[in-house]
């Protein structure tokens, strides 16, 4: 450091108990030998407290390694800076020499239980210039001391292959987080611990932060909830306002389209059917490709651009998939998508496996589906039918799923999957919705309340879990639910959406527990996108638009602007996710809904749907003329036109101009009734503007 610490307030031979703003939590700090303290986390209730954490002579806040010797760190100053700041600070020599030493200072900021340490360690230069007594490297060394007792730790791993952790003693849960990039809590000999490798000392120093939380807590499921929550909102904190280079949601969505139309990408299966290339000779279906949800973002495409190719090309796309599906009838699995084809009419998986994946039957049941809701194919229905009732065959009598995939012979046991329940119950829903089957819908009630349960008695660890499958499960939940909307499962995909956002990074993408691989975040990255757009249907925060556009424009900066290398699952997102996010945002206006199958927004008794000729006559731009992304939805009733818009930052007013004048404009956000479109901001409105505005006729 570039020079010496000066803390007043020093009181060497007395107690002093610090305590934080509207907190229970407080810092203690009680003299002890050679005019230093030891310092203990209290948690205070009524007249008494109880230790949280305690230092002592031998077991020391912290230590340093420096130049391969490793030192205790002993404070012996302390001061108040304001209500909520309590400074910490110490030196210690490290060789006879008059000024090598290190010097620490440590900030705690405290109020509502919550407490930010933050710890900066620096050397002197005579320190530095110290010969090297061995290889380890110059590293600092936090530690909280538990209690005399046994603590109950609970782990939870966030998105950058990290962990956060609960300490649980008696009524009160401790929860830790780090806030420096790539150090996490540990809990080693009865402390937790957080370390800094191959730290700069050097100058200012090295500086060292986590937050801390004390949460009461009886029972586990509260020590797990209580470990979501700080997660969550330290990962939302962390999230910046960025740059987003808006308009991109349309441009976005109009080159993964033109990826996904490749001709070189295809191949011919008969007459009337396609299907996705993987190799020479296989063509695939399944995992990566999803062929069937592809062909159904093509078709939103079309009904936003009228270009017949598209439809085309979806309907080929449809009938392919059908080809992959598993029709013996002596196979165990009658019914299943198999992922790969091979020119020798043999089936396998994408890794050359003789198994079938229960994600890849599951999205390509929803796929054909929505394509038979549009071509009315019976080859479609009856391929999604099928599929949908593998699903149900896979599941167990708690509604779970015996596994992710399975072998074709059902020689190997399945594995475990609890999670990928999500992936089956958006399937099952929509096979009672075209069938009437109430089988299908009460096993997605079933499969609900498994996870609800295992939630509630913390049987279900998140870690297990992708990000795709915890989207999907919130899909799935608030599906079921839509049919007559239950509180209590809105409650319950709130609290997975929680998980979701423990995966958040800071440049607004989503991570993966286990895998670093660049495709794997993009596709989580996407999949958060899709959680947070399906629970703006019911939850209005502006928050969840906020990380759908976050998540997207993360996406976009991934991918570059040729998207070269991205798998047709990713393109398949790329190319929904703007127009999904452009139909929430018109879904915030007054008696809005948004029907994503049909790109259209409900509104009453009018639905408001793409009109290929609206984006000639209707045109929005900015006050100067600059471009903004929107969607000109279209009743055919009243011919009036539905336009929700997202506009950079610093954007008031807009300019929309409808058959070449200035229409009388509805602002279904703010009610006005006015030819001047106003904005609102975005959440803080840091990073975009929105509106929703009826144009009159």
């Amino acid at each position: 450091m570039t020079k010496p610490l000066e803390i007043t307030g020093n009181k060497e031979h007395e107690e002093i108990l610090y305590r934080f703003p509207h907190s229970h939590a407080a810092l203690e700090l009680l003299p002890d030998h050679r005019d230093v303290f030891r310092v203990r986390l209290c948690w205070l209730r009524g007249k008494g407290g109880r230790s949280l954490f305690e230092s002592t002579a031998f077991r020391p806040l912290a230590e340093v390694t420096l130049r391969g010797q490793t030192f205790p760190v002993y404070l012996n100053q302390h001061s108040r800076k304001k209500r909520d700041r309590i400074l910490l600070a110490g030196r210690r020599k490290t060789a006879t020499a008059a000024r090598a030493a290190l010097r620490f200072l440590v900030s705690v900021e405290g109020r509502d239980d919550t407490l930010l340490w933050n710890w900066r360690v620096g050397a002197t230069a005579p320190a530095l210039a110290a010969p090297r007594t061995s290889e380890l490297p110059d590293s600092i060394r936090l530690r909280l001391p538990f209690p005399p007792g046994v603590p109950r730790v609970v782990k939870l791993a966030t998105g950058d292959q990290g962990w956060a952790l609960a300490v649980w003693t008696k009524e009160s849960a401790v929860t830790l987080v780090s806030m420096t990039p790539g150090s996490f809590p540990e809990v080693q000999e009865s402390a937790v611990e957080l370390v800094l490798n191959h730290a700069n000392l050097e100058g200012s120093g090295a500086t060292l932060s986590w937050e801390t939380r004390v949460t009461p807590a009886r029972t586990e499921v509260e020590v797990h909830q209580a470990l979501r929550r700080h997660l969550a909102d330290v990962t939302m904190a962390k999230q910046q306002a960025h740059s987003l280079n808006l308009p991109f949601l349309g441009e976005l969505s109009t080159k993964a389209t033109g990826s996904l139309m490749r001709d070189e990408g295809v191949k011919k299966r008969g007459v009337d059917r396609l299907a996705y290339s993987l190799e020479a000779k296989r063509s695939q279906a399944g995992e990566g490709v999803d062929t069937a949800l592809a062909a159904c973002a093509l078709l939103a495409r079309y009904y936003l651009t009228g270009d017949d190719a598209l439809r085309r090309r979806a309907r080929l796309l449809g009938r392919g998939v059908c080809d992959f599906q598993a029709t013996q009838v002596e196979s165990p699995h009658w019914g299943a998508i198999w992922d790969v084809q091979r020119d020798d009419l043999g089936y396998e998986d994408i890794h050359g496996g003789a198994t079938l994946s229960l994600t890849a039957t599951a999205r390509a049941s929803v796929g054909l589906h929505l394509l038979h809701a549009h071509f009315q194919t019976e080859l479609l229905s009856r391929t999604a039918i099928g599929a949908a009732q593998w699903l149900l065959l896979r599941m167990d009598k708690d509604g779970f799923l015996q596994g992710e995939r399975f072998h074709e012979s059902n020689s190997e046991a399945p594995l475990s999957a609890p999670w990928a329940v999500g992936e089956a119950l958006i399937p099952l829903v929509e096979t009672f919705r075209r069938t009437g089957n109430e089988t299908f819908q009460r096993a997605a009630l079933r499969s609900v309340n498994a996870i609800e349960e295992a939630l509630e008695q913390a049987t279900l660890s998140p870690d297990l879990g992708t990000t795709e499958q915890l989207a999907s499960l919130i899909e799935g939940i608030l599906l079921v639910s839509r049919e007559y909307e239950s509180e209590r499962m809105i409650a319950l995909a709130k609290e997975v959406a929680g998980l979701l956002r423990t995966r958040l990074l800071p440049d607004g993408s989503l991570g993966e527990p286990s895998s670093a691989h660049p495709e794997g975040l993009l596709r989580a990255t996407l999949a958060g996108a899709r959680g947070a757009l399906a629970l703006s249907r019911v939850d209005k925060d502006h928050c969840w638009l906020l990380m759908a556009l976050r998540a997207l424009g993360a996406a976009q900066k991934r991918t570059g602007p040729e998207l070269e290398g991205v798998s047709i699952a990713s393109l398949t997102g790329l190319t929904q996710l703007p127009l999904a996010l452009l139909l929430a945002v018109g879904a915030l206006g007054t008696n809005c809904l948004a029907d994503r199958e049909r790109v259209a927004v409900v509104r009453q008794w009018q639905t408001f749907a793409p009109e290929p000729a609206a984006w000639e006559y209707v045109q929005v731009t900015t006050a100067d003329g600059a471009p903004v992304d929107y969607l000109p939805l279209v009743c055919p009733t009243t011919l009036q036109v539905l336009i929700p818009v997202i506009a950079p930052v610093g954007t008031t007013h807009l300019k929309i101009v409808k058959n070449n004048r200035e229409p009388m404009l509805r602002n279904l956000l703010t009610g006005d009734l006015d030819t001047r479109a106003a904005l609102v901001p975005l959440g803080d409105g840091k990073e975009a503007m929105i509106g929703v505005f009826l144009a009159d006729t």
